[in-house]
């Protein structure tokens, strides 16, 4: 009777230790989902709906089961150079519900943009979230935030009453020849604003002498590292590169007070 008590009270703690293990620890499907990816949406036209396929995607690590993913827009802001969306409504996800099956991914989410027909959206960069849930039977939830990025279609144009500092345009292709951006203080305050070609967008100058940037002063083109803007003032900004020039194009990089853009040098931009 002894041996039974003992062997009946070692059985009630093994059953005892699993309850709290299965409490604690998540189960092998919930362990074997994810999502990985972004989305950089680029020349989003304003005043009409596009379509772009993003690098998102819910992954299922699940050797037996299909996982089905939930996908949504949120908001939230991404790096120096992007402002929050102001409304969530301009960006949609074409299904906001895929399945993967056992060792496999979803296809990529597919995001509509409605931006609307407003001057003072050319030019822009915004940021947004897409925040991915798993809904299947058995699994625990995710909360896997990604980032997305918009830029609005570039246009040679500034339009005043946004309040901010603007480039325009926000695509260029670096050349031998000399070319130029607009910087414009749109704000109320004289804005200094530092001026670089970077390769990338770590926010560092680039260290390159074969790239010249510069302002006019009269028939010359003056090196520049910066310059002060008076409120609702503009400068055009120059820009070549050298002959023998092999390297990455990179970006012209505008820092101010409050605010900081930059112009993409590498490529012209459209729907995915």
């Amino acid at each position: 009777m002894l041996i039974n008590a003992i062997e009946y009270t070692g059985l009630a703690l093994v059953l005892f230790s699993l309850c709290i293990i299965s409490l604690f620890c998540p189960s092998a499907e919930g362990n074997s989902v994810s999502a990985t990816g972004a989305a950089f949406l680029t020349g989003v036209p304003l005043g009409r709906d596009s379509t772009y396929q993003t690098e998102i995607v819910g992954v299922n690590g699940d050797s037996v089961y299909t996982s089905c993913f939930r996908f949504e827009i949120i908001s939230g802001a991404n790096g120096q150079f992007f402002e929050p969306i102001p409304k969530l409504a301009w960006l949609s996800v074409l299904h906001d519900t895929l399945c993967a099956g056992p060792l496999s991914s979803t296809r990529p989410v597919r995001i509509i943009t409605t931006i609307p027909s407003d001057t003072n959206l050319y030019n822009r960069r915004f940021g947004a979230n897409v925040r991915v849930g798993k809904g299947s039977q058995g699994g625990i939830s995710i909360k896997i935030q990604l980032n997305v990025f918009i830029e609005t279609e570039s246009s040679t144009e500034l339009h005043s009453g946004g309040d901010m500092l603007q480039i325009a345009p926000i695509c260029k292709i670096l050349d031998t020849t000399w070319d130029s951006i607009a910087v414009f203080n749109d704000s109320r305050e004289t804005d200094t604003v530092r001026i670089f070609w970077a390769k990338d967008l770590s926010g560092l100058p680039g260290e390159n002498s074969d790239i010249e940037i510069a302002r006019k002063l009269f028939l010359w083109q003056i090196p520049t590292s910066s310059i002060i803007l008076e409120p609702n003032e503009k400068e055009w900004i120059y820009f070549k590169k050298a002959i023998d020039y092999q390297g990455p194009d990179g970006y012209i990089v505008c820092i101010g007070r409050c605010k900081s853009l930059y112009c993409d040098l590498n490529s012209t931009r459209g729907d995915i």
